[in-house]
């Protein structure tokens, strides 16, 4: 049975529907926080309303960017800012790259490709451009990192790996090894376990 069009309004009059809902809001508590909530506390960027009624820039972040104080690893925090989101999985996840010091001093790269064949990517530091190539599959695959100058770098992988690099005393996890990599150093390496 189709709906009787004619008895629609012209066009849609939120006035008609926003005071009844938006009570409805207040009374369940929609707008309130909970200061002893064990959940993560999060901002919605909501702008005032214009004149024009036409969406705004900040109706597009409202519903683009949702804020998380700290995305936790793991979680549907990391997923905050989802327009960077996969940028944020790319690096931290799959490359592994990730600051250890303020500014780049020193960064940490744990590659995880798992079963791309060809992973290129360039972090912008304030340093300068890291550089982050990965070609071939697991048994065969060739890695390459390129660090500015004033970037100390750390690479993590499993112990079983051989490469031409200083072996780092700092505590890795469970069946991996920490090496370190010179500031503004290129290196490429022959990797079997990852």
């Amino acid at each position: 049975m189709k709906a009787d069009e004619s008895a629609w309004p012209p066009r849609y009059e939120p006035s008609t529907v926003e005071e009844r809902v938006y009570r409805l809001w207040i009374e369940a508590g929609c707008f309130a926080a909970a200061a002893g909530s064990s959940r993560a506390p999060y901002v919605i960027v909501i702008p005032p309303p214009n004149i024009t009624g036409i969406l705004t820039m900040g109706h597009v972040l409202n519903n683009t960017l949702q804020e998380d104080w700290e995305a936790k690893p793991d979680s549907g925090q990391q997923w905050s800012h989802c327009a960077v989101a996969p940028l944020y999985i790319a690096y931290m996840g799959l490359a592994g790259i990730r600051p250890l010091e303020p500014g780049f001093r020193r960064v940490e790269v744990r590659p995880q490709p798992a079963d791309l064949s060809q992973l290129e990517m360039t972090a912008r530091t304030v340093r300068g451009p890291l550089v982050f190539r990965s070609l071939g599959n697991r048994g065969n695959r060739e890695l390459t990192l390129e660090l500015p100058n004033g970037c100390e770098g750390e690479i993590i992988l499993p112990e079983q790996e051989t490469v031409d690099l200083a072996p780092l005393k700092e505590k890795a996890p469970f069946g991996l090894k920490r090496w370190g990599i010179q500031a503004g150093a290129v290196v490429t390496l022959k990797l079997r376990n990852i």
